[in-house]
C-alpha cells in the first residue's frame, strides 16, 4: 500500500484538477486504499443513465478508441470515473486517462480547469469532523 495509495490519491488530484469536476471526498475511515470516483465533465455525447447504472459508451469508447478502460458508474445526476491502482500502475497510466477523457468529452486542453473543490482538504476536514463527534459520543 506505500505504492498504491499514494498513487491514487495523487491521480484522484490531477484527473480532478484537469477536468474541472471534483472528486468524492470519502472519509480516509470509509475510503478504499486503491480506488478513487472522480466526477466526468458533462458531455452532451454521453446522457447520464439512470443512478446505479454505467454508460457503456463511454466505457467502449475509451477503450476502443484510446486503449483506456474505466467503470463509469452515474449518481447525483453525474457521470463518475472509477479509477483503481495496482502496483503495476504508474503516473503514465492515468495522463493518458487524463488526455483520452479530454480529447473525448471536449474538455479544452489549453484552459486551466477550475477547481470545484479542494478534495484533500475537504478529506480532512471530514476526519476532523468524525474525530470530533467520536469524541463526543465517548
Amino acid at each position: 500500500m506505500e505504492y498504491i495509495s499514494p498513487l491514487i490519491e495523487w491521480a484522484a488530484e490531477m484527473l480532478s484538477e484537469a477536468w474541472g469536476t471534483p472528486n468524492l471526498a470519502i472519509p480516509s475511515n470509509m475510503r478504499a486504499p486503491c480506488m478513487a470516483l472522480i466526477g466526468l465533465p458533462p458531455c452532451d455525447r454521453y446522457v447520464v443513465p439512470p443512478v446505479g447504472e454505467w454508460n457503456r459508451q463511454l466505457t467502449d469508447d475509451l477503450r476502443e478508441k484510446y486503449n483506456v478502460y474505466i467503470f463509469t458508474p452515474s449518481f447525483g445526476g453525474k457521470i463518475w470515473c472509477r479509477i483503481c491502482c495496482q502496483v503495476y500502475n504508474s503516473e503514465e497510466d492515468y495522463y493518458k486517462l487524463r488526455d483520452a477523457v479530454k480529447d473525448l468529452m471536449g474538455v479544452n486542453p489549453a484552459t486551466p480547469a477550475k477547481r470545484l473543490t479542494n478534495t484533500l482538504e475537504n478529506n480532512r476536514k471530514i476526519e476532523e469532523n468524525n474525530k470530533i463527534e467520536v469524541e463526543n459520543d465517548e
